[in-house]
């Protein structure tokens, strides 16, 4: 007898319907093909004395193979615009989930079906026995999928459906890859599209409840369209009860999954279900929309309240209205950007589940088809050289770097993260922002992973504080001073003793480098990037309120440096308390500037050149570090590296050299620079 016995307790669905499954000598059923053990190659393996090898990121796979006495539906191939539906036979409670699986042509007359969205959920309980038998087999599916069906089920006739699990074979990666260059028929041409969310919750029903009291009752896409004052229907309070509900169910894993974008966006009739709650999308959005309106009619007398988790489904509807009504698609690099925050089972689904949205890719190019046989790095490194023959080089470079990157290219941004890249390249300072490199002809091509790209070496990093910095929002800083303390003391150090090139004050130079020579007070990238999918109602609101702020950025420009520098962060806080209003505003908003530009970088350092300068970069930037312009590039950029072999540690802030001055230095030196890693 052994000694000990190895268990893998897997814990899954715990906010919707907890399990827990015990794999016992997980080694012994992986050789048994009972289940696949899958090890990701970026975890390292121990070694335990006495015992079996245990890996961190265990991630264990239900084998495919029939279990004693089951028989599994077998798969044929489909022929070129073919797809199966599954015929789900009547039955109700917790009756077995029966079924019949045809092949049809999709464009073919009487091709009626509805299209199900939902998330996959945990693949364990794919092995915990929930399947659709049909007369040629059981088909596999996850405990989310068979809530759903059920959900769906008629108790008297047979429903036609077409279900990405059961009617695609996931085994066959090429199957996969020529069903996904028609997804968007597949949704466009569906009778409707039934969102699933999920079971019914303490929360949910009050929300669906909510969001129909509120929606209009039409199925006009032009009554979701931006625009206008809030509907009549806004008048009418949100209680507090109802707000949190609404939010709550946002919060749902349906609305970060990637795959449904597409889902809702190409679909005729969308219709939400949760529980036995049902809902259009054109009424569900019209009336996220209104709840919003309503809650916050009285801003800016009145705070503003926006929901939380509501950002998602807004990005959703957004590009929904902008394709359906406008019939305009969004270029694939900028597709990436905008659902970032989405998350997918496999990371290439990042990227081939918006290929059907996009307006500059086909997916059938050779540098992006989507292919479940390569590796992650294989399909990064493709797409992004599709991305550089598109002449977006530069697009590419602004969002990367060492710490924003895949871990095995630097200058590629990380597509499969859920992180909003940022950049300094849309900061808005000067009169016309920033314009650091010359207007050239750019050079860049990709060569087995490795990017080639011409640039102007204008200087190299002498100094580096020794402080690193992260983002910070001033609310959350004004008691506490100490971090505002650092920043300073910090860019103190390398101000010293030391005469600037651009031939500004130590003062003046202490005042503009934390806010990037910035024009006026910046808001934080994320009520930005919420605003931007706001309909007017709210946006307008906002709007109104900078409006009336207008003495700020009159003192922004007259007051800044006297107001800031009044308060001595050695002193009591009180000192900051003691000032007017307005200027307790002004000082509050310049250390909001200061906390968003750091935030650009994630982590930030200030460093100084050879020539002098001072600025902030990424606080992997070293001492010897190169700064390049490349051509049309709006900023300079940190480079690690010599000969043939560079990294790209990032975007940086170069204070006296944002504006095409580096063309009149003397120096300057031409290079070829070859990003291989």
């Amino acid at each position: 007898m052994p000694d000990a016995i190895f268990v893998v307790a897997v814990v899954y669905e715990i906010y919707s319907n907890p399990h827990v499954r015990f794999f016992v000598d997980p080694w012994k059923l992986h050789h048994e093909q009972a289940i696949y053990v899958n090890i990701p190659s970026t975890v390292d393996i121990g070694v335990l004395k006495d015992s079996a090898y245990i890996t961190p990121g265990l991630e264990l796979m239900p084998s495919r193979s029939s279990k004693p006495g089951q028989k599994l539906f077998e798969y044929h191939l489909l022929a070129p615009r073919q797809i199966r539906l599954l015929e789900l036979l009547p039955g109700q409670g917790r009756d077995s989930l029966k079924g019949r699986i045809h092949r049809r042509t999709i464009d073919s007359p009487g091709c009626s079906y509805r299209a199900l969205s939902y998330v996959w959920g945990s693949q364990f309980t794919r092995s915990l026995g929930y399947t659709v038998r049909t007369e040629e087999g059981e088909v596999p599916i996850s405990l989310s999928l068979d809530e759903a069906l059920r959900q769906l089920r008629s108790s008297s006739e047979t429903i036609w459906l077409w279900v990405d699990a059961v009617c695609i074979n996931q085994n066959d990666s090429i199957e996969k890859t020529m069903q996904l260059y028609i997804f968007p028929d597949i949704y466009r041409l569906a009778d409707s599209v039934a969102i699933w969310l999920g079971p019914a919750d303490i929360t949910s029903t009050v929300a669906m409840d909510t969001l129909v009291k509120f929606g209009p009752d039409t199925t006009d896409m032009s009554a979701t369209q931006p625009g206008g004052d809030a509907p009549e229907s806004s008048l009418s309070n949100v209680s507090d009860e109802a707000w949190k509900a609404v939010d709550s169910l946002l919060s749902r894993a349906w609305f970060t999954r990637v795959w449904i974008v597409q889902e809702v966006v190409w679909a005729a009739d969308g219709i939400i279900l949760c529980g036995n709650s049902t809902i259009t999308w054109e009424r569900f959005f019209q009336a996220l929309r209104t709840i919003e309106a309503s809650k916050n009619s009285k801003f800016p007398e009145e705070r503003m309240d926006l929901l939380a988790n509501a950002h998602a489904a807004y990005v959703i509807g957004q590009t929904r209205i902008k394709l359906k009504e406008d019939g305009r698609k969004t270029p694939l690099l900028d597709l990436l950007d905008q659902f970032a925050y989405t998350e997918a089972t496999r990371p290439c689904d990042k990227i081939f589940a918006l290929l059907g949205l996009s307006s500059d890719v086909k997916g059938t190019e050779p540098l992006f088809t989507a292919d479940y046989d390569s590796s992650l790095e294989g399909v990064v490194l493709r797409f992004a050289a599709g991305f550089v023959e598109q002449g977006r080089v530069l697009d590419l470079l602004y969002k990367a770097g060492r710490n924003k990157s895949h871990k095995f290219r630097s200058w590629i941004p990380d597509w499969t993260g859920t992180e909003v890249p940022t950049s300094m390249s849309t900061w808005e300072a000067g009169e016309k922002g920033f314009h650091a490199g010359p207007v050239a002809d750019m050079m860049a091509s990709v060569e087995n992973g490795v990017l080639r790209i011409s640039g102007w070496e204008i200087d190299t990093i002498e100094q580096v504080s020794n402080q690193t910095f992260y983002g910070f929002d001033f609310a959350d800083s004004s008691v506490d001073v100490g971090k505002l303390r650092e920043v300073q003391a910090s860019l103190s150090q390398l101000l010293a003793g030391c005469e600037s090139p651009t031939g500004e004050s130590f003062d003046e130079l202490l005042l503009r480098i934390p806010i990037g020579d910035a024009n006026h007070p910046h808001q934080d990238t994320w009520l930005r990037r919420v605003l931007e999918q706001r309909d007017d109602f709210i946006t307008s609101k906002y709007e109104q309120y900078f409006a009336n702020e207008g003495s700020a950025l009159s003192d922004w420009n007259t007051q800044l440096g006297t107001v800031v520098s009044s308060v001595h962060f050695d002193a009591d806080v009180k000192r900051y308390l003691a000032l007017p209003e307005r200027h307790q505003s002004l000082f509050a908003k310049y250390w909001e500037t200061v906390g968003e530009l750091i935030g650009r970088f994630q982590s930030a350092c200030f460093f100084r050149t050879k020539r002098g300068y001072v600025g902030i970069a990424p606080s992997i930037a070293r001492l010897g570090d190169s700064i390049f312009v490349f051509p049309g590039s709006k900023v300079p950029f940190v480079v690690n590296g010599s000969g043939s072999s560079y990294q790209l540690n990032g975007e940086c802030y170069l204070h006296g050299a944002m504006y095409g001055e580096t063309r009149s230095w003397s120096g300057v030196v031409k290079k070829m620079v070859y990003f291989d890693s």
